[in-house]
């Protein structure tokens, strides 16, 4: 488009009336464009909901999922696309002010004005990205040795000293492609042609810079993602883990009245050895179950009255899974939490212990909140 704006500047048409032309065109475009963007983003949005309803029912656990489409959004989302297609269509007219029409009919915007003002930047941006790569790179490794002695948090050393590392390292790529380092390339084979294309990446360091950034946020948030999965294969007897060392969960339609634990309950529960299966190598731990509704991400609604499990003095005792938070006070609950059920509160309170996540992202409850649960006769 720079010659079509060269053409009509030779030509004889003003400046103003040339950004007019295109900003018209630029209106008409976006207008196009958003007008079939809002089609486009109701018809996926629909299609999504449809998945959800049918493909994907076990990730949300309901069919009740409608599309809700506000008038005013699209009106809103519509109306800011235009509006930023205009801006940018006017920054770059703006930008080609000070090129002559003999530059432009070229389709070249490296006027003497221009090489003079590029040098300098060129001159001068060396040294900044380079100090300022280092100043990022320092702040990293302080991030990385606070973590090691945990003076902070493990996830948050590891994601901080990661994006300030990657932020040093695209200051010093970008002040390399704007050195005026130009040597000539000679010989042949692989390195050569390797150098020819670094040489190629300086001709427009900032898109070079930024399809390098796009590369290199997308490989760390993979490798992030893919570095705190956890192998859990070998923890699943440790009672620290998330599984509390329970190997197995299983869940019964009808009371267990009798200790799987003893001879006597598995006798009454018919658990006799078959197959290999010897049932004194198994341990059970009872919970009580209250029905209520599921607390867990799979339900996308604010659960108003969750499943409850009451726990035995065995469980409270082995003081298995690890816990973020809690509200012990003596030595002994600081070692096992669990034994905070055991506490008599006020005005019927009854002392319970959730899931971290379930809590904070579910309920929307933190530590010292009181639910209210409803029962037949009342609430408590």
């Amino acid at each position: 488009r720079l010659r079509e704006i060269g053409t009509l500047q030779a030509v004889g048409f003003p400046a103003a009336t040339v950004r007019s032309l295109f900003l018209y065109e630029g209106f008409a475009l976006a207008t196009v464009g958003s007008v079939l963007g809002v089609i486009g983003a109701v018809g996926y949005g629909e299609l999504m909901m449809y998945g959800l309803r049918t493909w994907w029912v076990g990730a949300v656990g309901t069919t009740m999922l409608s599309l809700h489409v506000s008038a005013l959004s699209l009106l809103l989302g519509g109306a800011g696309g235009i509006v930023s297609a205009l801006l940018c269509v006017g920054w770059t007219l703006k930008t080609l002010k000070a090129s002559s029409p003999r530059s432009l009919l070229t389709g070249s915007l490296d006027t003497a004005k221009q090489r003079g003002q590029a040098g300098f930047s060129r001159r001068v941006g060396v040294l900044s990205p380079t100090l300022l790569a280092i100043v990022l790179a320092s702040a990293g490794a302080v991030l990385i040795f606070s973590a090691s002695f945990k003076w902070i948090g493990q996830t948050a050393g590891f994601f901080g000293a990661g994006s300030l590392l990657l932020a040093a390292l695209l200051c010093f790529e970008y002040g390399w492609l704007t050195s005026n380092s130009r040597n000539v390339i000679s010989g042949q084979g692989w390195w050569p042609v390797s150098r020819l294309g670094f040489r190629n990446a300086t001709y427009r360091p900032g898109r070079s810079i930024l399809c390098i950034a796009l590369i290199a946020s997308a490989a760390f948030i993979i490798v992030a993602v893919d570095v705190f999965k956890r192998d859990n294969r070998d923890a699943t007897l440790d009672k620290k883990s998330g599984s509390g060392g329970f190997p197995l969960l299983a869940e019964s339609l009808l009371p267990l009245y009798h200790d799987p634990n003893t001879p006597e309950g598995r006798e009454a529960l018919n658990l006799v050895p078959q197959n290999g299966y010897v049932p004194e190598s198994v341990n059970f731990t009872r919970f009580r179950v209250r029905p209520g509704d599921d607390a867990s991400c799979l339900n996308l609604y604010e659960p108003r009255d969750p499943r409850i499990l009451g726990a035995g003095d065995d469980f409270i005792q082995s003081g298995r899974f690890s816990f973020q938070e809690s509200a012990a006070q003596t030595r002994e609950e600081r070692e096992n939490p669990w034994l905070l059920l055991n506490r008599d509160l006020p005005d019927g309170v009854i002392p319970v212990i959730a899931d971290a996540n379930s809590m904070t992202y579910v309920l929307h409850r933190r530590l010292g909140d009181v639910i209210t649960v409803s029962q037949s006769k009342g609430e408590c």
